[in-house]
């Protein structure tokens, strides 16, 4: 239902800006030709690397996430790696259990999406004041299932008040000329997708570290999460 209004596009017959055939329940796509990126280069809507320019392309961008397949993921293939599936599980990967909360009783047989929407936003009601928060499924950091991963996964000191949002959902999309929406594609922009793109990266992004280049920025990131060795120029000894 969400995807109706805050995705771009044009109706199957080409002559409006909205899917006028859509009914909530139905699929979205069967009624409207969505404009998409082509994660080769910057167009008006996307950038190059995939993330919103624009809003009104949430939609779009949260098919793109792993949110969108979470209950998939759970359902199909899962190769037992992480224990027995049980329906406690799926307070963190379908919507209706996330909303009802652990212990409220909600099976498989109950289920129809993973995390929608709904889930994060009070659709009728304050947007600005999540329904529930990341650390609702991601209290141990954001690899759920591999801890050891979260280990010095905040490279900033507590004061910065670092929120999740903030490098996982860095501001990409325009509005009033300034970057003030967040991508609803959940992932870190490196600083690299900036010298390609240009694209806001997760490192340089609201306020933080507007004063280093993207280089500096770009060694940081690999030195403190171990891909690379380069080290940043200020820092070389």
């Amino acid at each position: 239902m969400c995807g109706q209004c805050h995705t771009r596009g044009k109706s199957k017959d080409g002559n409006f800006f909205f899917p006028v055939s859509y009914k909530p329940g139905k699929n979205l796509e069967d009624h409207f030709d969505e404009i998409k990126p082509d994660y080769i280069q910057n167009s008006s809507h996307w950038w190059g690397n995939g993330r919103e320019r624009k809003r009104h392309q949430e939609y779009f961008a949260w098919k793109q996430g792993g949110h969108a397949n979470s209950l998939k993921s759970f359902t199909e293939g899962y190769d037992g790696k992480y224990g027995e599936l049980t329906n406690d599980c799926l307070v963190c990967h379908a919507a209706t259990a996330a909303m009802k909360g652990k212990g409220a009783g909600v099976g498989l047989g109950d289920v129809e999406h993973g995390i929608t929407c709904a889930v994060c936003h009070y659709s009728h009601g304050d947007l600005d004041e999540p329904r529930l928060g990341c650390d609702s499924c991601h209290s141990k950091g954001a690899y759920f299932h591999h801890p050891t991963r979260n280990e010095g996964h905040i490279p900033c000191p507590s004061s910065a008040n670092v929120q999740c949002v903030n490098c996982h959902m860095p501001l990409t999309g325009k509005n009033g000329g300034e970057y003030a929406l967040h991508s609803h594609t959940p992932g870190i922009v490196q600083p690299k997708d900036t010298a390609e793109f240009g694209v806001p990266s997760s490192c340089a992004n609201g306020e933080c570290h507007q004063d280093r280049d993207v280089e500096w920025l770009q060694g940081t990131y690999e030195v403190h999460y171990g891909v690379g060795d380069v080290v940043p120029p200020e820092t070389a000894s």
